[in-house]
């Protein structure tokens, strides 16, 4: 509505009313404001600053901070940027005739997106940043309306920290006067000068420029209720406590699709630096995710963070560098820390984990971030909260916000449990999504500069896998400019070497002309996907990372998400910390029906028992599988397999099952295997889902060929059984498998140990398919001869039962056509629901086997940092000649 409409209705000779002219410059900030107007009726004008104009709506009962509140608000026309400070009496019979108390004003920032766009749309999402009325807030227009003259909307606070409190009035009683003034409606009627000077108040001063030495009125601030903010009541979680002195930071997880359900929320994955600020005594430091001291890097931020109205606070977040279009620039934060240009970089805080002198790590996000948002709304002026501001945030709809941040090319988003505690390290509860594929690598090397270029050629990169070793992953030679060649090149000279740091020697094309560095280097590389073979393909470089160290650089894997439901059952065992016991776990009450729907496939007889010892159901069996699909599905996908069902449980009569067939099974396919009597078809598992219809026809085991569908005749794994005789302790098997692994390493594979979820334990190694089944197995009977001629007493390579007393079997059978093992992950057809549970090699000799069950496993996936089977999939090697 054009201006045209405010000035037809007025006579700017008669009343007080500014005339005003639209701004036509766009506004780095936005303002609003309220105003009490005692006009033929008492209502309160809320207005919006939008598209150079005041966007006003007539709200009859005025603003409410309880969200339960649906405050009708009727559209009126717009007004100039001027009527903003207006506050008078519009003379009798002019329009709108009566008096004006400005009830309130400050900025305000949109949360939905372009909020023109959210106009048109009826649904204005924002947050307040006022005098009064702060924090979160929506305009609704109803059903049937139109943008325009008269249209009703509906003005709702949303649930924050800014909320009326339990026994609370209402705000427009309890704060009735004005905001400009100090005066109440009579007062302005009679003419009445100002009561107080609103600059000598704490309100009046906030929207006011802080002074630069300010500092140590900082440092003695009350804390988040100074500056005219709301205190921020602490949460039931919170815990007093000293301020800890270090931070293990909360790392996501990659995963390969967004998690569903309103209890995520989602953010803009960010492209700068993660810095951890700690304030205290008017004093800030900013470390890095590694532990590295960096305020001195960022001397404006730091003395930003000081007017932070805390004595002692935590927060987390990201400094970035943003571009014209506002979005983060990894490239731009480089050259401006460069050029020691960093006074208009931005700190993007999105979690507050410690504050006056209480822990909130153990607090829910949503209670943290209402906390950083009391906080930094009240502490903040206007031209600070443009270096540090908090992260925004939408609930659920991450499908949606994945396909608008791709679009807009972004690096991805990050997905966060709102019910979730904060947890250092890396775990399910912060997910992150990537556009495209993108990781730091390790500078192992480089390659001489070709024709007309200088420096050098290509960077030779790797990652390291658990035992440390640095994995070759190919050469980067496109991203660089002269600039960046030339200060790359300086770096590589002073760390250079004589030999290779790569575990494994590099082929020809790629180690001709290579001069070698120590790995100390970390390189940001995109890339557009791996190579069989572990490679990068088309690799462009962005810029190095000096806030990780080389070591922490490993293979990022997205893991399969399981669905909403799962996720939310995972965090409820995350959150139930120490790991319930088999007998405390918590089951639905059996009197009361349960949901038996899971991946979407219905179980049948879902309160069946499978194990009577720990009185674990078949529905149980089906949500642990869901549970564990993240985890499994990259050691069972495009593997034929047989399975172990038990119809009647597992105390019941069990039988093996090769060729189930799959029509009408969902997530389950089949591939044709030659056999002595013709093809037949096994199955395959093609998705999550799949484990779950095993789980419903009654499977307890499922057993993998060590080959997948597209190489079947070139198996990809060599595995060594080692199975206990009689009298053999836990420690002799763990010897066993160690000395397997001695053996392997001799020969350049690297192993990998699992429980079987019986006694014994597996050790896998991971190879290129490119021997043969008898190859293979020939290798692994040798190296089985081997031990067993080595250590006579302890070791037996044959089956024979009587022989095997006091000994480890060490079965290499599994290693030829048709051979199967069970599967990693998978639940055993044995007393108690126990699971072939990957391990980590030094875990090993303090393992209990029988500790890994249906019931314990989830809980244990979610609380583990990473996964110690991370490096498996591109470890690969070729089968060696033992010999030699």
């Amino acid at each position: 509505m054009p201006l045209t409409l405010y000035k037809r209705k007025r006579n700017f000779q008669l009343t007080p009313e500014p005339i005003g002219q639209p701004n036509k410059t766009p506004a780095k900030t936005l303002s609003f404001t309220v105003q009490k107007h005692d006009a033929s009726r008492l209502h309160y004008d809320f207005r919006l600053e939008m598209d150079g104009v005041l966007r006003s709506w007539a709200v009859p009962k005025g603003p409410s901070l309880n969200p339960r509140d649906r405050r009708l608000a009727v559209e009126v026309e717009d007004h100039p940027l001027e009527y903003g400070s207006f506050e008078g009496v519009i003379p009798k019979p002019q329009y709108g005739g009566g008096t004006v108390l400005l009830w309130d004003r400050g900025t305000w920032s949109p949360v939905n997106g372009d909020p023109a766009a959210a106009y048109r749309a009826g649904n204005i999402k924002f947050d307040l940043f006022g005098e009064k009325l702060k924090g979160r807030w929506a305009l609704i227009r109803m059903r049937g309306g139109e943008p325009g003259l008269k249209s009703n909307w509906l003005l709702i606070k949303e649930t924050d920290a800014f909320v009326a409190k339990r026994g609370k009035g209402d705000i427009t009683s309890e704060a009735a006067l004005s905001v400009a003034t100090g005066r109440d409606l009579k007062q302005i009627a009679a003419g009445a000068p100002s009561v107080a000077d609103p600059a000598s108040t704490p309100v009046g001063r906030k929207n006011r420029p802080v002074k630069k030495n300010a500092g140590a009125a900082a440092a003695t601030n009350p804390g988040p209720a100074a500056g005219g903010g709301k205190a921020f009541e602490l949460p039931a979680g919170a815990k007093k406590a000293a301020m800890p002195r270090k931070v293990d930071p909360q790392l996501c997880t990659l995963a390969d699709s967004v998690p569903e359900g309103t209890q995520w929320r989602h953010e803009v994955k960010f492209d700068g630096y993660r810095l951890l600020a700690f304030i205290e005594a008017g004093t800030v430091k900013l470390i890095t995710r590694s532990g590295l001291d960096w305020t001195k890097r960022f001397p404006e931020l730091a003395e930003t963070l000081k007017f932070v109205p805390s004595k002692n606070a935590i927060l987390d977040g990201e400094v970035v560098a943003l571009n014209n279009e506002g979005i983060s620039d990894f490239g731009k934060l480089q050259d401006n820390l460069k050029q020691a240009a960093t006074a208009k970089l931005t700190y993007f805080v999105f979690d507050l984990l410690y504050l006056e002198g209480s822990d909130l790590r153990s607090c829910t996000l949503d209670q943290r971030y209402a906390g950083l948002q009391a906080l930094m709304v009240s502490g903040l002026t206007a031209a600070q909260s443009k270096r540090v501001r908090t992260s925004e945030h939408i609930d659920g709809n991450g499908e949606v916000i994945m396909k608008h941040a791709c679009r807009l090319h972004l690096e991805g988003i990050v997905s966060k449990r709102s019910d979730s505690p904060y947890l250092g390290g890396r775990n399910s509860s912060w997910i992150k999504v990537k556009c495209g594929n993108r990781q730091e690598f390790v500078v192992g090397g480089y390659s001489d500069p070709q024709r007309s270029r200088t420096g050098f050629g290509a960077l030779l990169l790797g990652h390291f896998d658990l035992s440390k070793n640095l994995v070759y992953a190919g050469k980067v030679g496109a991203g660089f400019d002269e600039r960046s060649l030339k200060e790359i090149s300086e770096q590589l000279n002073k760390i250079c070497r004589g030999a290779s740091p790569f575990a494994t020697p590099l082929d020809r094309t790629d180690a001709r002309g290579a001069h070698w560095v120590e790995p100390k280097l970390v390189a940001e590389v995109e890339f557009t996907q791996w190579t069989r073979d572990g490679k990068l393909r088309h690799p462009v470089y962005r810029g190095l990372r000096t806030d990780k160290p080389a070591l922490e650089v490993v293979r990022e894997r997205p893991k399969a998400l399981p669905r909403a439901e799962h996720a939310q059952r995972a965090a409820k065992r995350e959150r139930s910390k120490p790991a319930k016991t088999v007998e405390s776990v918590e089951r639905p009450p059996t009197d009361k029906p349960s949901n038996n729907t899971v991946l979407d496939v219905t179980i049948t007889h879902p309160q069946r028992v499978v194990y009577p010892t720990n009185s674990i159901t078949k529905l149980d069996v089906a949500r642990y599988y869901a549970a564990a699909a993240a985890w499994m599905m990259p050691h069972i996908e495009k593997r034929p397999l047989s399975l172990v069902r038990c119809p009647s449980g597992a105390g019941g009569s069990c039988f093996f099952n090769k060729h189930l067939p799959t029509q009408g099974l969902k997530g389950l396919g089949e591939v044709l295997i030659r056999e002595s009597k013709g093809a037949r078809p096994y199955i395959v598992v093609a998705e999550a889902a799949g484990l779950v219809s095993l789980a419903q026809m009654n499977t307890l085991e499922l057993h993998s060929w060590g080959s997948c569908t597209d190489e079947l005749e070139r198996p990809d794994r060599l595995i060594f059984d080692l199975d206990p005789g009689e009298n053999v302790k836990w420690r002799d098997i763990v010897t066993a498998a160690e000395r397997v692994r001695d053996i392997l390493n001799r020969v350049k594979l690297l192993s990998f140990v699992k429980t079987t979820g019986g006694k014994g334990l597996h050790v896998l190694s991971p190879l290129k398919p490119q021997a043969s089944w008898d190859e293979v197995k020939s290798f692994s009977q040798a190296i089985a001869r081997l031990m067993e001629e080595k250590w006579p007493g302890n070791y037996i390579s044959t089956m024979s039962k009587a022989k095997r007393q006091g000994k480890v079997f060490i079965d290499y059978l599994r290693n030829q056509r048709g051979g199967t093992t069970v599967a990693a992950y998978s639940s055993r057809a044995r007393e108690g629901g126990t699971v072939s549970m990957p391990v980590e090699w030094p875990a090993l000799a303090k393992l209990k086997p029988t500790a890994f069950t249906i019931l314990t496993v989830p809980s244990l996936l979610h609380q583990r940092a990473r996964d110690p089977w991370d490096t498996y999939q591109h470890a690969a090697n070729p089968l060696p000649n033992l010999n030699a």
